[in-house]
């Protein structure tokens, strides 16, 4: 977790990377999740797409049988 932090602020959790805030979570296990995730998605950007990419496929396909059924009744 270099270069990030957690701070507290009120009753939020402030994620920063170096002196930028970039992130509002309620609890500090979001923060350290939202590190973690960040962190992965730097080291792993083509797997990231990947699931994200099939993620919008399945979501279109789910949007467009939909459509169809609402059209056809």
């Amino acid at each position: 977790m270099d270069n990030y932090r957690i701070v507290r602020v009120g009753h939020d959790f402030v994620v920063f990377a170096d002196d930028v805030s970039i992130l509002k979570c309620q609890t500090e296990k979001d923060a350290e999740i939202a590190i973690a995730v960040a962190l992965d998605l730097l080291e792993h950007p083509d797997e990231w797409w990947s699931v994200l990419r099939q993620r919008l496929a399945a979501s279109d396909a789910a949007r467009l049988s939909t459509n169809a059924t609402d059209t056809a009744a």
